[in-house]
C-alpha cells in the first residue's frame, strides 16, 4: 500500500485519505481504525455506493422488489412488520446493525402471536438476508438471534355456565356493545374479521333460520378492509339457533361500528373484547356476592 500522510485539521481532529475517501479522529490511530475498516469492507464484497444506506432506506426498496407478486393485504401486512422494524433500527446503516440490535427487537415483540412472531421474524431475516446478497454487509446478523416462542391459543368446549352468562349479558336491558358479538361467536364461530364485516341485514334469514358468511374484514394493518373470505371453506351458511335468532331480532345493520358508524378497526375490538370480558368478570362477581349473602339468612 502506498505511503499515506496525515494531516491534523485546525479543529485537532487527523484526517486520512484512502482511494480518495477521507476518514476522520481525535487521534491519528482513530483515522487510521476507520480506514482500515473501510478497506476490509472493500475487500470483503461490498459495494462502495451501498455502504452508507440506512435499514430504512433499503427495506424501502426491498419490499416493491421482493413482494410484488402479493395481495395487497399482505403487502400491507409485510409493510407494518418492516415499519415495526424501522422504528428501532431504521436510521442506522445496514452494516451497523448487530445481533444485540436485533435480539432487542425480536424480544421486544414476546406475548404476540406465534403466527405474527413466525412472519415478523422470517421477513426481517429476508431483508438482511438479501442485503448479503446485494454487496450492502457481510454477514446477516439475524442468523443467531432467537426467536421468541408466541403463545399457541387453548381450544376447549365452554362449560354450561359460561354458556348461560354470554346468553343472559346480550339479554341485559343494555347489553354491553359485544355481547351480540360474542353471541355470534358462541353460536355461529365467527372469527374477528368475519365478526368485523358482519351486517345483520344482509347475513341473516330470519324466515330460513341461516346465516350467510359472504365477507370478512382484513384488518393486517388496523384498518379493516372488507373483501371475500380467505378461502373458498371462508364462504358458507351456518343454522341460526334460537338463542342467537332471538339475541339478533330487532337489531339491524352492522354488529360492531364505531361510534362514527364505520366498521370496527382491530384495535378497537381488542378494546371492546376486553371491556366486554371485564364487564363478564364484574357480573359474576355480583352474582357470588348474591349468593353468599342470600347464603347468610338459610337456617341450618
Amino acid at each position: 500500500m502506498p505511503k499515506q500522510s496525515y494531516t491534523k485539521r485546525e479543529d485537532g481532529r487527523y484526517r486520512v485519505v484512502y482511494k480518495g475517501k477521507a476518514f476522520y479522529g481525535k487521534t491519528q490511530g482513530e483515522a487510521i481504525a476507520k480506514r482500515d475498516a473501510y478497506r476490509r469492507r472493500l475487500e470483503a464484497g461490498l459495494r462502495e455506493e451501498a455502504m452508507g444506506k440506512t435499514v430504512i432506506q433499503y427495506c424501502l426498496e426491498w419490499l416493491p422488489i421482493y413482494k410484488s407478486d402479493v395481495t395487497a393485504a399482505k403487502y400491507n401486512q409485510y409493510a407494518y412488520y418492516l415499519d415495526v422494524l424501522c422504528k428501532d433500527v431504521g436510521g442506522l446503516r445496514m452494516q451497523d446493525v448487530t445481533l444485540s440490535d436485533i435480539q432487542r427487537i425480536f424480544n421486544a415483540q414476546s406475548g404476540k402471536s406465534k403466527d405474527h412472531l413466525q412472519k415478523f421474524c422470517s421477513l426481517t431475516c429476508s431483508v438482511f438476508e438479501s442485503a448479503v446478497e446485494d454487496g450492502l454487509i457481510i454477514k446477516n446478523p439475524c442468523n443467531r438471534a432467537k426467536r421468541p416462542d408466541g403463545p399457541e391459543g387453548s381450544h376447549r368446549a365452554l362449560e354450561q355456565w359460561e354458556r348461560t352468562l354470554v346468553e343472559d349479558m346480550s339479554r341485559e336491558e343494555a347489553p354491553h356493545d359485544f355481547a351480540i358479538a360474542a353471541m355470534l361467536m358462541l353460536y355461529a364461530g365467527l372469527r374477528r374479521g368475519e365478526l368485523i364485516a358482519f351486517n345483520i341485514d344482509r347475513d341473516v334469514d330470519f324466515d330460513h333460520n341461516r346465516i350467510y358468511v359472504r365477507e370478512a374484514a382484513s384488518v393486517a394493518m388496523n384498518q379493516p378492509i372488507l373483501k371475500a373470505p380467505k378461502s373458498k371453506a371462508g364462504i358458507r351458511d351456518i343454522p341460526l339457533f334460537e338463542p342467537l335468532k332471538h339475541a339478533l331480532k330487532g337489531r339491524h345493520g352492522y354488529v360492531l361500528t364505531r361510534e362514527s358508524g364505520e366498521i370496527m378497526s382491530a384495535t378497537a375490538f381488542r378494546e371492546k373484547m376486553a371491556s366486554y370480558l371485564n364487564a363478564c368478570e364484574r357480573t359474576l362477581t355480583a352474582a357470588i356476592k348474591d349468593g353468599m349473602e342470600r347464603q347468610k339468612h338459610i337456617k341450618p
